[in-house]
């Protein structure tokens, strides 16, 4: 067993070179250096690796994007190439993506048409007032916010359904049903 002269570090207030300082020599400590308490410079330290991986991946991704083909469909065959998958994969992902648009379109319209109800009913039993009319104003407000939600997503799933990125008015004056699918 070794003896204390023997490890090469002699103890200088007498205790062990591993035991801990006493509670005001930590509480002194911490009040000098606040950074010993919040790990500031952890933080610091993470967010500029943070930092890096958001630009590493803002530059990877520059190079990924929808391709089109001359007629204006997308071309699932240079996405794939892009993203570095196959097709299949690709479609399945527009397929993916179509019912997810469809299930949040739905959820988007019975809510906007809750809400029109709620407001309705609160439109004819709240007394007038400042505050209530604000607060119907507000109801209103969502509403109508769930109900515009409702139609961009029934249109992301049009222009997933037809594989084509369709403006707005060929959207209203499509033949095809707006009813997400």
């Amino acid at each position: 067993m070794a003896s204390k002269q023997k490890t090469g570090r002699r103890p200088q207030d007498g205790k062990e070179p591993n035991q801990a300082a006493g509670m005001f020599r930590r509480a002194f400590r911490w009040g000098v250096n606040p950074n010993a308490i919040f790990g500031t410079d952890e933080i610091r330290m993470n967010a500029r690796y943070i930092g890096d991986m958001w630009s590493g991946l803002q530059k990877e991704r520059s190079h990924r994007r929808r391709r089109l083909t001359p007629d204006g469909k997308y071309d699932v065959v240079a996405m794939a190439f892009d993203y570095g998958t196959s097709p299949d994969r690709i479609l399945m992902m527009i397929a993916n993506s179509r019912a997810i648009s469809a299930r949040a379109s739905r959820i988007y319209l019975i809510s906007g048409i809750m809400l029109l109800l709620y407001w309705a009913y609160r439109v004819i039993v709240s007394p007038v007032g400042l505050g209530n009319i604000f607060y119907v104003l507000l109801v209103l407000a969502m509403a109508l916010w769930f109900l515009v939600l409702s139609f961009f997503k029934a249109m992301e799933n049009w222009r997933l359904r037809n594989q084509r990125p369709g403006t707005f008015t060929e959207f209203l004056h499509s033949d095809d049903s707006w009813w997400p699918r």
